[in-house]
């Protein structure tokens, strides 16, 4: 009880613009749950193994993208899941993906400035992502109420970390000329540590990474190793991109595009960030 009413007395100290982001955002991150639980029910798009030879080990892992039409808003776009592994720390890997490091490795990244809601609150942001157009594809940009949260599996004991988002509308950030506004009905990454039971049953390797996995192994310097962690992903996006481009067309690309997005990831954090290759 002494919990809920210490939340109740953090509400009550936001500003009513505060408190308004801080309910949407627990909305979408409990929306994002739920949906996590339903993943089983879709359908699926891709089902693919990658193979790797990393430190002489040979191995695979395995991806899969599905898809689901089942939302709450009649005629709304399809929902798409990603869900995968990756070697390294769900720290490493998320931060992997974030605006500063994203534009290394994502070709259709632009910029992802944050807006600062309450310093009280750095948990819970407003982004302006701008992705480069190419082909029949203008150029897009979308406006993001982002929540960032740490959770804990209660089977593994293991810590994870959540994002989650929703496209709002801002006075601050008005619609570009020469970009088409994209809408996020709700989007979500999960990053959490792969238990050891989980990394035997996927047969993944013990590869040895620096002990700080931000600097890359020195062969000369074994001794300062440890086992890489691994790490599950799990990317969900619902998203509207506008224009003129039909939904049938644009479903059609949805499943490679995604798969790889999340590839380019793995293959950031496999060679970049934790040297293995």
């Amino acid at each position: 009880m002494a919990e809920n009413t210490d939340d109740h007395q953090q509400v009550l100290q936001m500003t009513a613009k505060m408190q308004q982001y801080h309910l949407e955002s627990v909305e979408i991150t409990k929306e994002f749950d739920h949906l996590l639980t339903t993943t089983d029910q879709f359908k699926v798009s891709l089902d693919k193994d990658f193979e790797f030879k990393l430190q002489d080990k040979s191995f695979k892992i395995h991806q899969t993208v599905s898809r689901s039409s089942n939302s709450k808003k009649k005629n709304a776009p399809k929902i798409w899941y990603v869900e995968t592994v990756c070697p390294g720390s769900p720290h490493l890997v998320h931060e992997s993906f974030s605006a500063n490091f994203r534009k290394k490795w994502d070709a259709n990244f632009s910029s992802a400035p944050r807006i600062e809601i309450d310093n009280a609150f750095p948990n819970i942001y407003i982004q302006h992502t701008s992705a480069k157009g190419g082909g029949l594809i203008s150029p897009r940009d979308f406006l993001d109420l982002v929540s960032e949260r740490k959770i804990e599996n209660k089977e593994t004991g293991y810590q994870s970390i959540q994002t989650t988002s929703k496209s709002i509308s801002h006075l601050e950030v008005p619609k570009q000329k020469g970009f088409v506004r994209a809408n996020v009905v709700i989007g979500g990454l999960r990053f959490e540590t792969l238990s050891n039971k989980e990394i035997e049953e996927m047969e993944l390797p013990k590869l040895m990474v620096a002990v700080n996995e931000e600097s890359n192994v020195d062969e000369d310097s074994k001794e300062n190793t440890k086992e890489c962690q691994w790490t599950r992903i799990q990317y969900l996006l619902q998203w509207d991109l506008g224009g003129w481009l039909p939904k049938k067309l644009i479903n059609s690309v949805m499943a490679d595009s995604n798969s790889a997005l999340i590839n380019e990831l793995r293959n950031f954090v496999i060679e970049k960030r934790l040297g293995l290759c």
